[in-house]
């Protein structure tokens, strides 16, 4: 490990949330987990085949655009999901 990551847990190892360096590596993993598993639901949801993977600056571009794209209006979000999916499948 590089020394911004041991700085990293050692600053919160013995604090408030964390008592030792495991506690926070630990932490660490079980966010690790929980992103792999949130991206193998997604995975399964669209299919193997929902397109490129996009980089993280593209993801930070997508982002950027967006916010200036001017104000939002009201989101139905089971809408949008529902039309997400259909999407997919309609692609399978």
């Amino acid at each position: 490990m590089d020394d911004r990551f041991d700085r990293f847990i050692d600053e919160r190892a013995g604090s408030d949330d964390y008592e030792t360096a495991e506690d926070v590596v630990r932490a660490g993993l079980r966010l690790l987990e929980e992103q792999e598993d949130e991206m193998k639901q997604l995975r399964i949801a669209f299919g193997e085949h929902a397109g490129p993977a996009l980089s993280l600056e593209e993801v930070r571009q997508a982002i950027r655009d967006g916010e200036a794209s001017g104000e939002a209006g009201p989101l139905d979000v089971d809408a949008m999901f529902e039309e997400i999916v259909a999407e997919a499948e309609a692609r399978r």
